[in-house]
């Protein structure tokens, strides 16, 4: 399995990873704050359908000193607000990515296959096909961090690891 993502329509993107570890301890990784903080976001989460969910990102505590995000996100610390769509705990996560008409959603799966954890994250509806490039980079940086914690290997950069995957999905999504 490729680790970049594949599109399987204009405004959607999915990856795939198989990651070390249990299927339970994944699922913390996805739903508890302090621990998807150290990959993601942190936030609160009620796990129902219909809860709602907050996640703030700090990306440059995700980064090495030095390691300056791109201009365009030098002063951004978003806050994401949404609903949890599905709660299948530990096998599927649904949620909103945002509120109202630009609202798209975030699925991830996950079964345990063997000693790892077949992980695979759809994100669907995006409001604009320009936004692909984007997603599908802040997603797959976001999940090799994950795997780097999941492995108990030092964390890479994560605005190192992000402008690296930028050039290479602007080349796959625009040749």
């Amino acid at each position: 399995m490729s680790d970049m993502a594949t599109f399987p329509d204009p405004v959607s993107l999915r990856l795939e990873r198989r990651l070390p570890g249990t299927i339970g301890q994944l699922w913390r990784y996805l739903t508890d704050s302090d621990l998807r903080a150290r990959w993601l976001a942190a936030g609160p989460m009620l796990l129902v359908a219909g809860g709602a969910y907050e996640m703030t990102w700090d990306n440059a505590a995700l980064s090495a000193p030095g390691d300056e995000p791109p201009e365009r996100f030098q002063d951004y610390t978003p806050t994401l607000r949404g609903r949890v769509l599905q709660c299948e705990p530990p096998h599927r996560l649904s949620f909103s990515w945002g509120e109202g008409e630009h609202a798209s959603e975030v699925t991830i799966q996950l079964q345990q296959v063997g000693e790892a954890v077949a992980l695979e994250l759809t994100h669907c509806a995006l409001p604009f096909a320009a936004l692909l490039v984007d997603a599908a980079t802040g997603w797959h940086a976001h999940l090799d961090l994950l795997d780097d914690l999941l492995s108990h290997r030092a964390p890479r950069s994560f605005w190192r690891d992000w402008r690296e995957l930028n050039h290479s999905y602007i080349n796959l999504l625009t040749t």
